[in-house]
């Protein structure tokens, strides 16, 4: 599943079904290339957990900006409040929507999908979003179109850093930081 978000739009949803990592990768590097310059992504985020991380490998070895995305690791912001990089990302989601003036496509499945997790507080006070085997055991399918708009929200970066060549090291004085 690819989902394309610019600021409060998404802008796509895409399935590609029945690809292996090499051809996804290579799918995902068309689209990149297929998308005008100003448009393309600062972050393609993907889940690097399981089958994803030789996605990952390739697109890195593409050149493209690919970042890692461990959505079963700890949480990379405020780890007070989340378990896990996927209850962090799914409430990023919630928090998107809650604030308005957000825009996606009429796309059946991602709606849906959307709907589904439930969550709850752990003892310890931090949120926890329904898993995806708990959704299963519910008898609804797992939620991929919702996880890749969730994996939006783990880049860091804004369109303001889009100007930064990703492709060569930065340079900076070694000495600022003595």
């Amino acid at each position: 599943m690819l989902v394309k978000r610019q600021d409060n739009v998404v802008t796509g949803v895409k399935e590609f079904p029945n690809l292996n990592a090499v051809q996804l990768a290579q799918a995902v590097f068309d689209e990149y290339h297929a998308t005008p310059k100003g448009q393309r992504p600062v972050d393609i985020c993907v889940d690097a957990n399981g089958p994803g991380y030789g996605v990952y490998v390739m697109l890195m070895n593409m050149g493209l900006p690919v970042k890692k995305v461990m959505a079963q690791n700890s949480p990379t912001r405020d780890p007070q409040l989340y378990s896990r990089m996927r209850d962090q990302l799914w409430w990023a989601g919630r928090k998107w929507f809650e604030e308005g003036g957000v825009s996606i496509p009429n796309h059946p499945d991602l709606i849906a999908e959307l709907c589904l997790p439930t969550y709850e507080y752990e003892t310890t006070g931090k949120i926890k979003v329904e898993d995806k085997k708990s959704i299963r055991k519910r008898g609804r399918r797992s939620p991929d179109f919702a996880d890749a708009f969730c994996l939006t929200f783990a880049s860091t970066k804004s369109s303001a850093t889009a100007y930064a060549a990703w492709s060569k090291p930065i340079e900076y004085d070694v000495r600022h930081y003595e």
